[in-house]
């Protein structure tokens, strides 16, 4: 970071990156910076970055968490109007992210399924992404455990979000089945690579 400029006699202008051996300015310094100075994985709040999902799916389980994707509630509410906001998989909800992805009685049979699968003893109703990272927090468990089910809660999330849009934009009814192994098959491929 650029914090302090120094006036030298006898020399053209000139901008150094602090934090770089050469004051040469790259992303990959800039990231090395930020993650110096930030744990990214200490508080729900911050972006959780893990390397066993694609960039794509990251960036929208960030969005997912924090209820920023492009559902019908969200666009309306950014000025689009005429849309439908109720939820096109179960017919009774809004969508909104926190429906799409975690409330709807649809979404939540592949939650119970991939719950199951994972063996995690969250029986209870799931309210939020956001609950549902904290709820799994507080099992105590190994980092590599833990990134493994963020990397399948992404996935799931990601699934879901498809699996609505496929509805929404082909008409095509959502098959809980195909969704959950869609989520394994996923999931799988990129914890082993």
């Amino acid at each position: 970071m650029i914090l302090a400029a120094k006036v030298l006699p006898n020399r053209d202008d000139c901008s150094k990156w602090k934090t770089s051996k050469d004051g040469g300015f790259t992303v990959k310094e800039v990231r090395k910076t930020i993650s110096s100075e930030l744990d990214l994985n200490v508080a729900l709040d911050n972006f959780w970055r893990n390397k066993a999902v694609t960039p794509e799916v990251n960036m929208f389980f960030w969005k997912a968490k924090d209820g920023k994707i492009p559902s019908a509630r969200a666009l309306e509410k950014r000025g689009i109007r005429g849309l439908n906001t109720t939820c096109s998989m179960c017919g009774s909800g809004v969508d909104d992210s926190k429906h799409i992805l975690v409330k709807c009685q649809a979404t939540n049979e592949v939650w119970k399924q991939i719950l199951w699968w994972l063996k995690l003893p969250l029986s209870q109703q799931i309210y939020t992404v956001k609950y549902l990272l904290q709820t799994v927090g507080e099992l105590g468990l190994s980092k590599k455990r833990a990134d493994v089910i963020h990397a399948v809660f992404s996935q799931t999330m990601r699934s879901l979000w498809n699996a609505r849009n496929r509805k929404v934009f082909e008409g095509k009814r959502m098959c809980t089945y195909k969704v959950v192994e869609e989520i394994k098959e996923n999931s799988f491929e990129w914890i082993t690579n």
